[in-house]
């Protein structure tokens, strides 16, 4: 690979060129020009279909270094597409069939990891996936197809998941359309393994994994198991999480301090950051992102300074605003191809053309897993992204979410942070919990649940319906759900009627489990007038006489005696009638009060 010298950059709009970086891209686009000459008219004569094939994977093996000028990018693109489709109307023999098998051991073993610096062998991969594992192609002898061996599918499927999780050494900044056509390259395989191998959900759930590549950006730090791509939601996964807060203290209702602070920094989503070192991290991000934007002068208002330009980062594979476009147009993609609709309407006339199956479990979920993914992306990119009021994204991930059902919600109990704000996470809860599926209410709760501990961000509504959602499974849900909203309302920012309304659903809870507890409520306040004293020093009762001797007119006798003792500074009685409609059973409380 030639050496390409770095040119000054000089100040001006327009970029210099670099004279043998534009020599290097001129004679790479007639090089290809030339070999898709050739393999044209060689494949004419069936005597030399296989030098045309030699010519054809010279072209696709080629490396270069990225192009001079964007017209000249996307003309390199468009050549290799070019020469990709007359290979593929050429018959394969044993001999083309042997070449495609060692380049694809190469690319699995590691061999092939890229062609220069910039460019990756996706569509290389993507060729020989087509001629070893699809089944026909249109101009392409089927009688050739007999010379597969049973190992060639399994060959050319590693090689091409390799190669999803190839990376260039190229930043975005300085290649913008370099960087995009790869991205195509790459969304262009994944489709054909995604619709190919739709129905073995270990295969997806390894294309996956490289398709959203952790590096860039980590949607759930737990590897992503199979069982989300079939038609068994895992609910296995919804239980593990319920037997983890089952571990809280029961009975009696007062948890005991060790168990509140495990549960609020371990229990309540361990795969999952939280909302504080998101923002930390928006910020660090923020900062070097924008610095070089900032020193060109914020003062002068030019008139190029109006319109937005795009933010591309000068570090290669790194979050940016093109990435994440191409994620969520890619994620509705897969979508279609699961059969299902990306509209997020309420009111839509059911087309007679479709079939009523639904849409592909697998696909779906893919697409689901793509669109947040993409969230996160421009989450990354957008550092006032937890203040935002609407995004037609969380539309969009909301919609799926309630079609696929339990899973998407189980599966976003892990993954909301970093990707919906806290408001958006009990919105999705709510809806989910409104429908008629057990496990989806179920996971809706749990969502609801893990949304707690951010209640400062929450409005009262939004808590008091999470905490209805706990409520309506288990009186253990409700309890840590209290637990979590009074441990959330120590940094302060929950409102005081949350804080009451917690206390009320303590005092249920103590009533259903105290023995006796019901009559607290039953008993009735004695018909006799409480003057208390402000200084809580005298209690004096009013009693009316009782007796038929005594006359009606007879003056009322005034007992006044002192207060029963609290051991431990309870309140007088009398004081919770007016919230609980009820009097605390305190020691000699009754016998004290009422001459008893």
């Amino acid at each position: 690979m030639i050496e390409v010298p770095q040119v000054p950059k000089k100040k001006g709009k327009k970029p210099q060129l670099n004279p043998a970086t534009h020599q290097l891209s001129v004679l790479a686009s007639g090089t290809l020009s030339k070999g898709a000459f050739l393999c044209s008219v060689l494949s004419e004569n069936p005597e030399h279909f296989h030098l045309a094939f030699r010519v054809g994977m010279f072209g696709l093996e080629m490396a270069r270094p990225p192009a001079s000028t964007k017209p000249l990018e996307v003309k390199l693109a468009n050549q290799e597409t070019d020469l990709v489709n007359l290979l593929k109307k050429l018959p394969l023999g044993p001999r083309e069939l042997q070449i495609l098998r060692t380049r694809a051991q190469e690319i699995k073993d590691g061999t092939i990891k890229s062609r220069g610096e910039a460019m990756l062998p996706i569509m290389l991969a993507s060729f020989i996936f087509d001629a070893l594992v699809i089944p026909s192609i249109v101009g392409r002898d089927r009688s050739k197809i007999v010379l597969r061996l049973p190992t060639d599918e399994s060959l050319a499927y590693e090689a091409a998941v390799v190669a999803l999780g190839l990376k260039a050494n190229v930043s975005e900044a300085d290649h913008p359309l370099l960087c995009e056509g790869t991205r195509r390259q790459r969304g262009e395989l994944a489709i054909a393994l995604l619709t190919f191998y739709k129905d073995d959900s270990y295969k997806i759930c390894r294309i996956m994994e490289k398709l959203l590549d952790k590096e860039v950006h980590q949607l759930i730090k737990t590897p992503l198991i199979s069982p989300y791509y079939t038609n068994n939601p895992p609910i296995h996964h919804m239980k593990e999480r319920e037997g983890e807060s089952s571990a809280m203290p029961t009975s009696p209702f007062i948890p005991g301090a060790e168990g509140i602070a495990t549960e609020c920094t371990t229990g309540s989503r361990p795969h999952s950051s939280t909302s504080a070192e998101v923002e930390q991290g928006m910020g660090a991000l923020s900062v070097g992102t924008s610095i070089n934007a900032l020193g060109q002068g914020v003062n002068s208002r030019t008139k190029d300074g109006r319109y937005k330009k795009r933010a591309y980062p000068s570090i290669p594979n790194q979050p940016s605003e093109a990435g994440a476009h191409f994620m969520f147009e890619l994620a509705k993609t897969v979508l279609n191809k699961a059969g299902g609709s990306s509209s997020t309407s309420l009111f839509t006339q059911p087309s007679t053309t479709q079939t009523h199956h639904g849409p592909h479990r697998g696909l779906h979920m893919c697409a689901f897993q793509m669109g947040l993914y993409a969230l996160g992306l421009h989450n990354c990119v957008s550092p006032n992204w937890l203040s935002r009021t609407y995004s037609s994204h969380v539309s969009w991930i909301t919609g799926q979410a309630m079609e696929i059902g339990a899973a998407a919600i189980c599966f976003l109990i892990d993954t909301w942070e970093g990707h919906l704000t806290p408001p958006e996470a009990a919105s999705i809860a709510d809806r989910a919990s409104r429908g008629c599926d057990t496990n989806m209410v179920n996971a809706a709760a749990n969502l609801a649940l893990s949304v707690l501990p951010h209640s400062h961000a929450l409005n009262p509504n939004e808590i008091q319906r999470a905490i209805l959602q706990c409520k309506e499974q288990s009186d253990d849900m409700l309890e840590h759900a209290c637990l979590t909203v009074e441990t959330a309302a120590k940094g302060g920012g929950v409102y005081p009627e949350v804080l009451f309304q917690v206390a009320k659903y303590w005092f249920e809870l103590y009533v259903r489990y105290t023995p006796g507890g019901e009559q607290l409520i039953d008993i009735e306040v004695p018909m006799t007038d409480c003057l208390i004293d402000p200084h809580t020093q005298l209690v004096a009762l009013i009693e009316q006489p009782v007796g038929p001797d005594v006359p009606v007119t007879a003056t009322p006798v005034v007992v006044t005696t002192a207060p029963p003792l609290y051991p431990h500074g309870a309140p007088p009685v009398g004081m919770y009638v007016s919230h609980y409609n009820f009097v605390p059973a305190h020691p000699g409380a009754t016998a004290g009060a009422f001459g008893g």
